[in-house]
């Protein structure tokens, strides 16, 4: 008698919603806004030239400790603490100033350990300052 009552409750709980039912909704994600759309394209150019720039300086001193080099990573961590900051960022000059601060403290690292963690920071400047602009950089694959 509960081998039937069992294969009933099974197939009940098995069949497929009914047409009727609606499908949970999916939230929306926000659009991706560029912040940078309505400036003058050749201050734009500027600014993604000095981010591309930065960003692959980044990379490079990454590469470079990883390799053991901290002499020139300190040469390009250097000159990122003293590049001047191309006009349109003075909204951010906070973060700006907080990204040239991680850069300057990465070109004093002692050792490859510490400049390790250093790079690792100021990577992590360079992320808030896309944050906070709302700037989320989009990558071709």
């Amino acid at each position: 008698m509960k081998t039937p009552l069992l294969a009933m409750v099974l197939l009940v709980a098995c069949q497929p919603a009914s047409a009727t039912d609606t499908p949970a909704q999916q939230p929306t994600p926000p659009p991706v806004v560029d912040p940078i759309d309505n400036v003058d394209p050749e201050r734009e150019l500027a600014m993604r030239f000095h981010m591309y720039r930065s960003f692959d300086l980044l990379r490079a001193i990454e590469r470079l400790l990883v390799r053991g080099n901290l002499d020139d990573a300190r040469a390009l961590a250097t000159s990122i603490a003293e590049s001047p900051a191309p006009s349109g960022l003075e909204p951010w000059g906070r973060q700006t100033t907080e990204v040239r601060v991680r850069a300057g403290e990465l070109a004093r690292a002692p050792g490859i350990d510490d400049a390790c963690r250093r790079v690792a920071r100021l990577a992590a400047a360079c992320a808030s300052c896309h944050i906070d602009a709302g700037a989320v950089p989009l990558f071709s694959k």
